[in-house]
């Protein structure tokens, strides 16, 4: 068989797979076991480090496939190398560097908050993102040159590059609870291999099989052969390392992997055992079937309420549900949004007729609900872990928005009570965001524990109607009688606190926000970001220091500092920085692309448009849609993987368009749609039943995904002649995406999701522009 190579204007002959099938199914592997590396280091990284380093790393590594097109690009050697011989190579480099490169990653023991004191650990960092990034240059090699070679049926291979992806993110879901963390990496690099299978022949054809069966073999095992580091960050109330505490086989009992957290059972003695979440990040308590709960600020709401019926949000393995069950609830409804850890309350919990276990998100529950409770507790709901969204997240939360709380207040009896508890730095925001809600509020109580500085724990009591003078004295005395307690205010006692009498007073002015030294504009649910510490217009160089060097004092910090904005900046620094080298070296340097300036600028804009017009598209849809469908492994199957096998659907269509250049005008009118119709659909869904609420989702992914995958196989078609453009907009598509990750957070954190879908029409509106200049 031969093909035609743009490149070179000759004829190569393929030493590959022999039908158009078998280069289908080769890029349908290569990006399925991208897309499952990539999700299953995101969620080992978050145990390794924390979940905002672990996107940092990931997304810095994954530039490496964009500088493998623009190496492609300018390689005038690589078109005397059969096409499919040397994707077989990238898919083996994929395969053979993951489980290599993982490993040496964990060697070099990153320690990502002392960055800011060490020079020795910056040095680290660059180590690390190479050899993260080494696996994906072998990706990137494989897609690039398959589709530069074969770019006639571009169409049907970037289709399956996307049904590939999209069938990866299923994988994912189950190979971490199946293999845990390390053992999803090898199964993606397994994939890879089979990818080679695909690609090669002869010798080549057999070592990818040998690869890939090791890497089957291995999976099973990779928890138990390759190693983690856990920071020394991580350490426990007594200042422990955690990566110690896991080591001891007579204190850790158990482990559990999935999609949300990786989970380990730890005794600590005298009858305390605990889940661990990603090593530390977060602790929730596990009762024992003897447990006598004691009297504290927690119950006060059971002892007010008798016979109470209760809504838990976050019940955990259920130390809270049985707080309530021993002062005196008749019914508890327990809402935990991780399967794995309502799977280990005690029996007896499980099988109370007085409790409801709901394993879903709290406010999709919410939403749906027609329930009335007597009292809604929600106690430090606080994980700081990824979630099944890979990560790619601002810490949102849709339980701490407007919408939120008046939702929650709805759901209260007429004399009702709700009781949130929180870090006290975050007190500020919670009550300005209470204040916003609207929703008519009788009483409002607030504590917080006694601290040399701010305390990990405040609590908020809101009543719904003005409380009785016997409920007021008994709160008071609670309060005041615990010596570990102060209380900050009362309905009659305003709060001494500057800060907090100008919140309650319904001020909102930027001394306020200076005496918090961060955000106190409420969350809302289209700018759901309650944690953002900062606004990243504020963020200054003594804020990347300060952030990045605390070192051991970490998990306090964690809901103080601006962790997630710092590590969104530096991504968007490092893909301008890489995106800038590796486009224009080929430019600059190499002979092979002859194009005039007008046509490879028009590239640059056309594709670079559709990758950063794709991200913000998909990461304002993913975060909508998961307040409709609640639970986020759900989400991330329904509305992720469903938006990319759309997508692929609509390139497997492309080649039916009469007029190309006109493919972007797709994606802006469904851009434009969701914008302005996605609030008024999510309000219509909210009450179906689950069945229907998926299907309403998938309708609108794979609508969507259709219209946004026509327009890269339709312009790699109009610029087929040039050689060496097509791996460069392949470059270029790559390495705007993991841009408009990150702007679409950013972007979203001040013009709400609403506005990043409008933009992402605006990025699709330049696309069809310089499409039309494509052909010049």
């Amino acid at each position: 068989m031969v093909e035609s190579s743009p490149a070179s204007g000759t004829l190569t002959r393929v030493a590959g797979p022999p039908s158009r099938v078998g280069r289908m199914a080769a890029m349908a592997l290569v990006a399925g076991g991208t897309l499952l590396a990539e999700v299953a280091l995101t969620r080992v990284l978050s145990v390794s480090l924390y979940h905002h380093f672990a996107f940092l790393v990931v997304s810095t590594a994954l530039l490496g496939t964009g500088v493998a097109g623009a190496f492609v690009s300018a390689s005038g050697r690589l078109t005397r190398i059969d096409g499919a011989a040397l994707a077989a190579v990238g898919a083996l480099i994929l395969a053979v560097g993951l489980p290599v490169c993982f490993t040496l990653a964990q060697l070099a023991a990153l320690e990502p908050l002392s960055l800011a004191s060490s020079p020795l650990e910056v040095a680290k960092l660059g180590l690390v993102y190479v050899l993260f990034a080494a696996p994906f240059f072998g990706s990137g090699l494989a897609i690039a040159v398959t589709l530069e070679r074969n770019v006639g049926d571009a169409a049907r291979l970037y289709a399956a590059d996307l049904v590939g992806a999209g069938a990866g993110a299923f994988v994912a879901l189950a190979a971490l609870p199946a293999v845990g963390g390390i053992g999803a990496v090898v199964l993606g690099a397994a994939l890879a291999a089979v990818a080679a299978v695909f690609f090669a022949e002869g010798r080549l054809r057999a070592i990818a099989g040998a690869v890939a069966v090791a890497l089957v073999a291995l999976a099973p095992f990779a928890e138990q052969v390759l190693p983690l580091h856990i920071t020394a960050s991580k350490v426990t109330r007594g200042g422990e390392r955690f990566e110690d505490v896991l080591a001891d086989p007579t204190r850790a009992k158990a482990r559990t992997w999935n999609s949300l957290a990786r989970l380990d059972e730890i005794d600590f003695g005298g009858g305390v055992v605990r889940l661990m979440i990603d090593a530390g990040v977060a602790a929730v308590r596990v009762p024992s079937p003897n447990q006598r709960p004691v009297a504290s600020d927690a119950t006060l709401g059971y002892e007010l309420r008798p016979g109470a019926r209760v809504l838990v949000i976050g019940a955990g393995a259920g130390w809270e549900v049985q707080e309530a069950l021993a002062f005196g609830a008749s019914r508890v409804d327990a809402v935990e949004v991780n399967p794995a850890i309502a799977a280990r309350a005690p029996k007896a919990l499980k099988t109370d007729p007085r409790v409801r276990w709901i394993v879903d998100e709290a406010r999709s529950v919410a939403e749906r609900s027609d329930e009335r409770y007597d009292v809604i507790v929600m106690i430090h709901t606080i994980s700081n872990a990824a979630t099944s969204a890979g990560a790619l997240h601002l810490a949102e939360d849709y339980l701490l928005t407007e919408e939120a709380l008046e939702t929650l207040l709805s759901r209260l009896s007429d004399g009702g009570l709700l009781f949130v508890t929180r870090p006290e730095a975050q007190i500020p925001r919670l009550l300005a965001t209470l204040v916003a809600a609207g929703a008519d509020v009788g009483a409002v109580y607030g504590w917080a524990e006694r601290a040399a500085t701010s305390s990990f724990y405040a609590a908020l009591l809101i009543g719904r109607a003005p409380l009785a003078p016997d409920d007021h004295a008994e709160i008071v005395r609670r309060i005041e009688g615990r010596t570990g307690l102060r209380m900050l205010f009362t309905p009659a006692a305003p709060p001494s606190d500057a800060l907090l009498a100008g919140v309650l007073g319904g001020e909102t002015s930027t001394a306020l926000e200076a005496l918090a030294r961060g955000r106190l504009d409420p969350a809302t649910d289209d700018r759901p970001f309650f944690h953002q510490r900062r606004r990243f217009g504020e963020l200054r160089w003594r804020d990347f220091v300060r952030t990045l060097g605390i070192e051991r004092g970490a998990r306090l910090a964690l809901e103080d500092q601006p962790f997630a904005e710092i590590a969104a900046v530096l991504l968007l620094v490092e893909t301008t920085i890489v995106g800038a080298i590796a486009l224009l070296l080929p430019l600059a340097f190499a002979r092979r692309i002859r194009a005039p300036r007008r046509r490879v600028a028009a590239t640059f804009g056309y594709f670079s448009a559709l990758g950063l017009g794709f991200m913000l598209v998909e990461i304002a849809l993913v975060q909508r849609l998961g307040l409709l469908l609640g639970a986020p492994t759900l989400t991330f199957a329904t509305v992720f993987a469903g938006l990319l096998v759309g997508a692929g659907i609509g390139s497997a269509s492309s080649s039916r368009l009469r007029r190309p250049a006109l493919a972007p005008l797709f994606a802006i009118v469904a851009a434009t749609a969701l914008a302005l119709l996605l609030p008024a659909v999510l309000a219509f869904g909210a009450p179906l039943a689950a069945g229907a609420r998926i299907g309403l989702a998938l309708g609108i992914v794979l609508t969507t995904g259709g219209a946004l995958g026509l327009a890269f196989p339709a312009g790699l078609r109009q610029i087929a002649d040039t050689p060496g453009l097509v791996p460069w907009a392949f470059a270029t598509n790559g390495l705007a995406s993991i841009a408009g990750t990150v702007l679409a957070l950013i972007g979203a954190s001040s013009v709400g999701f609403t506005g990043v879908l409008l933009a992402g029409a605006g990025v699709y509106t330049i696309a069809l522009l310089a499409g039309r200049r494509l052909g010049c």
